[in-house]
């Protein structure tokens, strides 16, 4: 069994999650059956629960979720931050994840996104357990102002703090992309 967690933000990366789902996971679904390996894309667009959402228990289920799909992990970023979890979501972790929750709250602390701790926990601060890629929309691709932080704003200076790091980080590639078909091809 092979599952990939796929980190990013929601809103802004549907086009890219739904072309994955479209066009590059059921070529490698193809090519996993015919050597008898079941694929599993993780893209918790749709596997997180209501109930899990108002009940705050997000931050679980994502690290939940990266620790089963390990080693493999697809980070993409565009121009926003994301969601910033609250203290309240770090009290509601279930156990399963418990061990992470000083980590966790300093993170929250520092007012990091959700994908920054995805990205994070699943990738940059153990370089030896994943096999992973990261892949950033070229700013010259046109999007809706809605899908962009505002020049200035606390997340613009987050956003591109983290695409440094992971820029600068030299044990996973990093792609950059100015076109869906050009996204496919990478992953």
């Amino acid at each position: 069994v092979i599952k990939v967690f796929i980190s990013s933000t929601f809103r802004d990366m549907n086009d890219e999650r739904d072309y994955l789902n479209k066009f590059v996971f059921p070529r490698i679904y193809e090519y996993c059956n015919a050597r008898k390996i079941e694929f599993y894309p993780i893209d918790l667009r749709w596997g997180i629960q209501e109930k899990d959402s108002k009940n705050g228990l997000v931050m679980s289920t994502c690290l939940e979720q990266i620790d089963e799909s390990r080693p493999f992990f697809i980070g993409i970023l565009g121009s926003r931050y994301g969601w910033i979890p609250t203290q309240q979501e770090v009290d509601k972790m279930r156990a399963s994840v418990e061990k992470q929750r000083a980590w966790v709250v300093g993170k929250v602390n520092e007012r990091a996104s959700i994908t920054e701790i995805e990205m994070e926990y699943g990738v940059l601060r153990n370089h030896t357990a994943a096999q992973a890629c990261f892949l950033m929309r070229d700013d010259s691709v046109k999007v809706p102002d809605d899908f962009k932080e505002i020049p200035g704003s606390l997340e613009e200076v987050k956003l591109k703090a983290l695409k440094d790091k992971i820029k600068t980080q030299d044990r996973y590639p990093v792609y950059s992309y100015d076109s869906l078909d050009r996204f496919g091809e990478i992953v």
